[in-house]
Order: structure tokens, then sequence, then C-alpha cells
């Protein structure tokens, strides 16, 4: 996010130990307040804690979050974009013993975007010119498959994945479903929970890895990379 040329500068709250950043973007003949912060740990808890802070503290029109998700192989490619709609906690539900085998059965919450951010989004999925020109911004190694933006169902969870076995059951949840990560539901529920006026929320995610034996951090940059270009492409273009 931070080498976005959005003009980023520290900004320090009293009493507040999150390290924020502020920036600013034109838009429609004047500069919108941008302002930028890091969970200090990976999860929907400490997600949602820094998202309520946020809220309270700058009263956002709009909390968008992007970052590095695991993929469904099929659904999407390494690299690719997937705005979240809807978001879950894959963990929620109940325990219970089927004979004596434990089985979970899912209860989850979900939570879709705003109408209007949904149709945004929807627009820029669909040119082509405009993923192509996020891909070509990436200065390291050649990336040889075409970049693509997909809106579909991601799953969060509390726990990395590296077993195709269990990222199977979750898959289980929504049919539709793109893949997981860790955050998102955290962020939504938040937005959704706050006193008025709400901001509307929104998730970007690139595919790192597919949840596998194969798992590994040789996609994390450029994924990093396609999520937080595509979000600045949404901002300046679209919202």
């Amino acid at each position: 996010m931070l080498d976005l040329p959005w003009g980023w500068e520290p900004l320090d709250l009293p009493a507040d130990g999150t390290v924020y950043h502020r920036g600013t973007v034109a838009k429609h003949g004047s500069q919108k307040q941008v302002i930028a912060a890091s969970a200090p740990r990976m999860g929907m808890t400490s997600a949602a804690v820094l998202t309520m802070k946020m809220i309270y503290a700058f009263r956002p029109r709009y909390v968008a979050m992007c970052g590095i998700a695991a993929g469904f192989p099929g659904k999407c490619s390494l690299g690719d974009i997937v705005a979240v709609d809807p978001g879950w906690d894959y963990g929620s539900g109940k325990w219970k013993l089927q004979g004596k085998t434990p089985v979970f059965l899912p209860a989850p919450h979900q939570i879709g975007l705003d109408s209007f951010i949904r149709g945004k989004l929807s627009l820029m999925a669909q040119d082509g010119g405009i993923l192509d020109e996020i891909r070509r911004r990436w200065s390291a190694a050649e990336i040889p498959t075409a970049l693509r933006m997909h809106l579909g169902p991601v799953a969060s969870g509390a726990a990395v994945i590296a077993e195709p076995g269990v990222s199977e059951l979750i898959k289980r949840q929504h049919r539709d479903a793109f893949g997981l990560e860790m955050e998102t539901y955290g962020v939504f529920a938040a937005c959704e929970d706050c006193s008025l006026p709400q901001p509307k929320a929104f998730s970007l995610k690139s595919i790192c890895d597919f949840a596998n034996a194969r798992k590994a951090d040789s996609y994390q940059s450029y994924a990093a990379f396609t999520s937080a270009a595509a979000l600045q492409v949404f901002v300046e273009r679209f919202l």
C-alpha cells in the first residue's frame, strides 16, 4: 500500500499505538484523504479491532482491505484478484459426535458487498485492458499468465491452511467459493456492526498459493502487488 503514489506521511494519534499513514488521492477535482494501517497480527480478531478503531478515529466513507489469499484450483490463477462477495467465518458452526467420530456442522453468517460497490467492482473486473496494465506494471520476474479479477465468495479463518483435504471441506460451505484467507470477515463484521454512519466495506485479495502441500512464498510479492494496484485503480477510476 505504501508504494502507491498517494503522498504518504506518518500520522500519530494520542494514546494509540497503531502506526497510521495519511495520503491523498485526487477525486472529482478535489483531494480526498486516505488512511492506511496494518494490523499487528494475522486473523479476523486483530483485523476487526483495527477496523473499529479506524472507523471511530476517522469516520471513513469506505473501508478497504488488500492482501493475499489462498485460491481453490480451477477457480483462479496465481496473482488473480478476488473481490470478496460474500465473506464468512468458516469456523462458525457446531462440533458433535456422530457415533464416535467428531463431525463439524457449519453455520456461517455471510456478509456481502454493498450493491453500489459490487456494481463498480464488476465493471473493473470486465476491463481486460486495465488488468493487463496492472500486470505490466510488475517489474520483477515475468508472469506467464494473464491477470484476471473475480467477484465471489471467500472464506475467512484463523488458521493457515496447507492441506488440500481441509480446504476441500471449507470449499463445501459455498460451491462457488474462490478461496480462503484470514481477515476479511472481521473487517466486514466491524463495518456492519459499528454505529451510524456505517462505512461501505470491500476487500481485494490476490491469490498467492492453493492451500496445499506445495504452498510456498514465491508468489506472495506479486499477489500483494496486484491487490494494492487493483485498489489504487478502483479508488482512482471507479469509486
